[in-house]
């Protein structure tokens, strides 16, 4: 048995006692791997640096070896395999699993294999420490050229990993960010210790690596028992964000968008992928939502995305904050509620139209005439009701029955239909009563309109009855310009008195009742 050089006890009581904790988290770390499928290569992380660190222990407490270079050469299995694995672990972390294809695992593991035969062949060839290997426990500081490019090799590797660990800070939020912040410090520690033993490499006998990689493991811990790394990931936010229908935005105390879920990418019509950090007004063009969002309240409400095909959504606004009170930003959930927008429309329609001729029924009439009430007090203007009858309905309905009298009422309808103007409201107040609302229409136009609808009534036409000609009654009450309008139940009540007259003096005749004086205010 053989040694490189007198023990150092301290330096070998601290790389032990790293070892050790990294391979107690790496155990810790497998127990969780079913919440996170970064768990395994952080526990290939774990056990590599744990190897590390106790070999290089072993080394410098001068432990019993079967050749000199036993322990250090020992210490290359976890060199090999760190870069590695924390490359790995980096890419699941940051939720791009879809790098990690089964060709790319295979040629990642290429290299630490072909380097350990050749590390554990070099009395052969010395192709790794080269012809001249010091029997010194210090630093490497030669070697031979698969050592240097086994060096190359791993700083490219932890390169890469920095880099997606940085992009995955920068487009990180909430929890998320924590997270990735202290993973990032984590992985700089091997970085300002390799700039340490560049900067001082006349004077440094030991390799201070292996210290950083355990400082790392150290701060990914923090982040397990801090932040819950394993069971809170990014993959949660693909898998619920992405595959939910509503949209999410996320944005910060400046209105920056941090994260957007494909929902509210398709919704909005988002740039993809969407620049992080970019100002909600400068990606969004819909002045909808930007002015909810601006308003301060932050009550939300519909906005229509699109007319063809219609998209109307619900937005809501929450506040974000950091557990401690501090706003940190904003969340909008916009749902699509298109469907149920049409059918509350729909509804609200059916609740104001006459289900057999498809005209406004009492309750639009009045809600209609209210309107024309107010209109005429702030801009005075003639307005005239109209309450028709149709004479003889009931027996039509007891000779050819209620089909029939259906008919009649129908193309009663649709006469008075075709008889007004646009502006003007006809309504099927009853069984066979109807309302004509004519805004700006005076006694004398009123009676003209009658005329025309019950000269195109008794018209001969295909259908039963008296010949197919249909005869109805008509009371009108005008509000003349200059007269103060009463409420429109009194006109209403007005028309239906003069119609009473109509019938009672002749089936099919029109009167006219006095217009309504106002009640005092």
């Amino acid at each position: 048995m053989t040694t490189l050089a007198p023990p150092v006890p301290a330096l070998a009581a601290v790389l032990g006692t790293t070892g050790l904790v990294c391979l107690v988290l790496a155990v810790v770390v497998w127990q969780g791997r079913r919440f996170s499928a970064a768990a395994p290569a952080l526990t290939v992380l774990l056990l590599a640096t744990s190897w590390w660190d106790l070999a290089y222990a072993a080394t410098w407490a001068a432990a019993p070896a079967p050749s000199v270079h036993f322990w250090l050469d020992l210490t290359y299995v976890g060199v090999l395999v760190v870069p590695v694995a924390l490359l790995v672990f980096a890419v699941r972390f940051s939720a791009r699993d879809a790098w990690l294809t089964g060709p790319v695992i295979a040629a990642l593991s290429v290299e630490p294999v072909v380097v350990g035969l050749l590390l554990f062949t070099d009395g052969a060839h010395g192709l790794f420490f080269g012809p001249d290997r010091s029997d010194s426990v210090e630093l490497i500081r030669t070697g031979g050229p698969v050592f240097w490019l086994n060096v190359a090799y791993s700083y490219l590797l932890v390169l890469v990993a920095t880099v997606v660990l940085v992009l995955r800070f920068t487009r990180a939020h909430g929890v998320f960010r924590r997270q990735a912040a202290t993973v990032l410090v984590g992985i700089s520690v091997p970085w300002l210790a390799n700039i340490l033993l560049v900067a001082s490499s006349a004077t440094l006998a030991a390799d201070p690596t292996p210290f950083a990689f355990s400082i790392s493991a150290a701060a990914f811990a923090f982040a397990l028992v801090r932040f819950r790394l394993l069971t809170v990931l990014p993959v949660a936010r693909h898998a619920v964000l992405d595959h939910i229908p509503d949209g999410v935005l996320v944005l910060d105390p400046q209105d920056r968008v941090t994260d957007a879920n494909a929902a509210a990418v398709g919704m909005l019509g988002l740039p993809d992928p969407l620049p992080s950090g970019a100002p909600l007004v400068q990606v969004c063009a819909v002045p909808g939502l930007l002015f909810l969002v601006s308003d301060p309240v932050g009550a939300g409400g519909d906005v229509s995305l699109s007319a063809a095909p219609p998209l109307v959504v619900d937005v809501s606004i929450s506040p974000l904050d950091d557990g401690r009170g501090r706003r940190i930003g904003r969340v909008v959930v916009l749902r699509d509620v298109t469907a149920r927008r049409q059918l509350e429309h729909d509804l609200e329609e059916q609740a104001r139209t006459d289900p057999l001729t498809g005209l406004a029924n009492r309750r639009a009439f009045s809600e209609r005439g209210v309107r024309a009430i107010e209109r005429v007090r702030r801009r005075p203007t003639p307005l005239s009701v109209v309450i028709l009858d149709v004479d003889d309905l009931k027996p039509v309905n007891d000779r050819f029955g209620h089909a029939a009298g259906d008919a009649v009422l129908l193309r009663v309808a649709e006469t008075l239909a075709r008889s007004c103007r646009t502006v003007d409201v006809v309504a099927r107040i009853g069984g066979d009563e109807f309302a004509l609302l004519l805004p700006g229409a005076d006694l004398t136009q009123a009676w003209e309109v009658v005329r025309r609808i019950q000269q195109e009534l008794i018209a001969p036409a295909a259908g039963p009855g008296e010949g197919g000609q249909i005869r109805v009654s008509a009371g009108i009450a005008a509000l003349p310009v200059g007269r103060e309008p009463t409420d429109l139940e009194e006109l209403v009540r007005s028309a239906d008195r003069a119609l009473y007259e109509a019938k009672r003096a002749d089936r099919g005749g029109i009167r006219v009742s006095s217009a309504p004086r106002a009640q005092p205010r």
